[in-house]
């Protein structure tokens, strides 16, 4: 099984192994020839919508849209949404609002990303085609506000500019920063500001990692703020549910030209931002979801021990790595890439880009379950007691917060429900500290991942979530 080395909040090196499910792959494109830059977007009814670049040669490229009405395990037949017969149809993108229209932007053109900006948008099932922006501006991106308005961004020599469409018209395209103030992603908060991450060109040919806000309300873009890191590049930003900022990036690790760069994590605890956390080594793709709890999911294209490149995802909690695994591999550098995180409830899906044969791509979907046999069980927390360290290699102590008269049964519950470690301990009234070594249990393989600390009697009953890492 594949190890990877990662570096916790604390820059403690660890190595764990992957122990999330995963289902098989399911091929969403399935055309021939090479399909690319894959965008996916769940709406309301919890339908599936997948947007892609169909690579047809160098000057040809259309857009290609498919949906699955079962999350995931079918796909409609893949529908010619660009209905070009020649240009470069290229990087769509697609948001749905909260009645279920779907708004899809790329742009056409024949040079490269200079073209046409196109938006093509589903009400009721009739599809409608518009241009949105001239050959001027090159298509930068979208995002939707929680009152259904599409923002639209633009890039035009070194400036980023930006239209509003409330549903109906559009608005004049205005300007946001000065030249070299570049927005690479957007997401809009509950008060429906645009929170970005993004890069400033330097005087000293660099690129530095910048945030900043836009006020809808006052049409005001704020200044932005200038992380102190060069040479960072493709940074994402996400939103936790007290709208504080999360942002991945990566950050060149030589001046020479290459690919793959260190992958870094930060975030704002409504104060301060935090040091940057190594994430990988070599990343080239990455993007990332975050639930009602405040977990985020991590994806990242990366090459791994043997140099192939896999997709791998991480679960982070509170700084910490909680959770780890290979979605899906490949035998070839530089060939998974683009991957798109959706949530619905408690199933996690990412559609990607994977390679097969010498040039063909195709994009693929898998989905995770993430509440295991366990955690459906053993769900709650208590204050009664504490465990540390946590995370640990296996070796940990359990100690009371209070005094405990009865006898307490302490076990020990691995993800799939199973007991691999009970004792009991006499209490008499008193503080009780007891180290439980989980290494030394003869017949019981420990695996890295979620385990279940549980204590109780007859007054009380306690569980502790405790995460295991470099258990072997």
């Amino acid at each position: 099984m594949k190890k990877y080395t990662i570096i916790l909040l604390l820059l403690v090196a660890s190595t764990i192994t992957a122990f999330s499910q995963w289902s098989s792959p399911v091929n969403v494109s399935n055309l021939p020839e090479r399909d690319m830059h894959a965008a996916t977007s769940v709406d309301p009814n919890g339908v599936i919508h997948c947007v892609w670049t169909h690579f047809i040669n160098t000057g040809f490229r259309k857009i290609y849209y498919s949906k699955s009405s079962d999350f995931g395990d079918t796909w409609s037949v893949p529908l010619d949404l660009s209905q070009n017969n020649d240009s470069t149809a290229s990087s769509p993108q697609i948001v749905i609002s909260s009645t279920g229209y779907l708004f899809i932007v790329y742009n056409q053109g024949y040079m490269g990303y200079s073209g046409i900006t196109y938006m093509v948008s589903n009400k009721n099932g009739i599809w409608k085609k518009q241009k949105v922006a001239n050959f001027i501006y090159g298509f930068r991106g979208i995002i939707m506000d929680h009152d259904d308005n599409l923002y639209l961004f633009l890039h035009h020599s070194s400036k980023i500019y930006y239209k509003i469409f409330d549903g109906q018209t559009w608005s004049n395209i205005y300007p946001t920063y000065d030249q070299y103030t570049f927005i690479n992603d957007v997401i809009a908060d509950q008060q429906n500001n645009l929170n970005f991450a993004g890069l400033k060109y330097t005087a000293d040919l660099n690129y530095r990692l910048i945030y900043g806000i836009y006020q809808a309300d006052s049409n005001l873009w704020q200044p932005v703020y200038e992380y102190a890191i060069d040479s960072a590049e493709t940074p994402v930003i996400g939103l936790d549910q007290d709208d504080l900022p999360h942002i991945f990036y990566r950050k060149k690790s030589q001046i020479n030209y290459n690919w793959f760069h260190p992958q870094y994590y930060i975030r704002f605890d409504g104060n301060n931002w935090s040091e940057p956390m190594l994430i990988c080594h070599n990343s080239y793709d990455h993007d990332f979801i975050v639930n009602t709890q405040n977990h985020i999911y991590l994806f990242t294209t990366e090459i791994d021990e043997d140099e192939n490149t896999d997709l791998v995802y991480r679960q982070i909690q509170n700084g910490i790595i909680t959770d780890m695994s290979v979605v899906n591999g490949s035998n070839e550098n530089f060939s998974l890439g683009h991957p798109e995180p959706v949530l619905q409830g408690n199933t996690l899906g990412i559609t990607y880009i994977k390679p097969f044969g010498s040039f063909d791509c195709d994009v693929f979907y898998n989905s995770m379950d993430l509440i295991s046999k366990a955690e459906n069980t053993y769900s709650s927390e208590s204050q009664l007691f504490s465990s540390y360290p946590n995370p640990s290699d296996g070796e940990f102590f359990i100690e009371s917060n209070s005094k405990i008269v009865e006898p307490v049964e302490i076990k020990v519950i691995n993800s799939e429900g199973e007991v691999i470690y009970e004792t009991f301990l006499s209490c008499d009234g008193e503080f009780f500290r007891y180290r439980i070594n989980l290494k030394q249990l003869k017949h019981t393989y420990l695996k890295d991942g979620m385990y279940y600390l549980i204590a109780e009697n007859e007054k009380l009953k306690t569980i502790h979530k405790c995460i295991i890492l470099n258990s072997n």
